[in-house]
């Protein structure tokens, strides 16, 4: 994670042993008062969230379009754990009335 554009944006890169890469970048939009997130793959893949604070998790969701073209509801939650943060994912299919995992992790400060 590296900080872009003057600081403005939280910029988080993503390579997976499947050969998935991706990057986020994350701002704050004070004129909404709400955080946006974009995610791009080099697979063509985009999602977008947004949300902000609830109590002491960061929430951002939005509806997305799955690999078969459908709308996917995609929630990530991020909280402050035990000297990182936890980010959990979940996706729906039926508008938000269940959830399945997605990913659950936990990021931690690099230490040399």
């Amino acid at each position: 994670m590296d900080l872009i554009l003057d600081g403005c944006v939280l910029r988080e890169a993503y390579d997976g042993r499947n050969g998935l890469s991706g990057q986020s970048f994350s701002i704050y939009d004070a004129a909404r008062r709400r955080w946006h997130q974009s995610w791009v793959t080099n697979r063509g893949q985009l999602l977008l969230l947004e949300g902000g604070m609830d109590g002491e998790r960061m929430v951002l969701a939005g509806p997305n379009r799955g690999p078969d073209g459908g709308i996917v509801e995609l929630r990530g939650v991020w909280r402050r754990e035990r000297g990182g943060v936890r980010e959990t994912a979940e996706t729906s299919r039926d508008g938000g009335k269940t959830w399945k995992p997605l990913f659950d992790l936990v990021f931690r400060p690099h230490r040399p």
